[in-house]
């Protein structure tokens, strides 16, 4: 091959590599802008993603799976189905809290009762009197307070081992 050979080769893969990504930048250009017989593919989905960018800190709600195309849908079901289970969480722990804030709550307005007739007290018998009834109603609240953090700790590992 000659010296020319090689140069019109040279150049026309030069012209192909510089003119190729040129077109091909054109192409997606127009793609973008006129995408027709791909409108009713990608509505859906695009759509979907709307739903999903929208939902930023808020409760977990189900993806609508009306019209997705049925390669996404089997997504869609495990998403759906992902949200489920965590607003179950979410909901059992919600519920775990206010029992416990309930159950923390009366004893912790006994001490306060004790505490202010503590305050009040001029017998110093009386005073300690009430000061071991404090004690007493401290180890009930740790001991509760351990109880629920075991009861926690129980539920999460149920939890955890419920989903695998």
């Amino acid at each position: 091959m000659t010296v020319n050979g090689w140069a019109q080769i040279l150049f026309f893969l030069l012209a192909l590599g510089v003119v190729t990504p040129l077109v091909g930048a054109y192409m997606a250009r127009v793609f973008r802008r006129q995408r027709t017989w791909l409108d009713p593919v990608l509505r859906p989905l695009e759509r979907l993603q709307r739903s999903v960018r929208s939902r930023h800190g808020q409760m977990p709600e189900p993806l609508d799976a009306r019209d997705v195309p049925q390669e996404v849908a089997p997504l869609v079901d495990a998403v759906n189905e992902n949200v489920a289970g965590y607003r179950e969480l979410l909901e059992r722990q919600s519920q775990f809290l206010a029992d416990a804030s309930h159950q923390l709550r009366t004893p912790l307005a006994i001490l306060m009762t004790q505490a202010g007739v503590a305050l009040r007290e001029t017998d110093t018998a009386q005073l300690h009197a009430t000061l071991r009834a404090m004690v007493a109603q401290i180890a009930r609240s740790r001991r509760l307070c351990e109880q629920l953090l075991s009861l926690a700790h129980a539920t999460d590992d149920a939890a955890a081992t419920e989903r695998l």
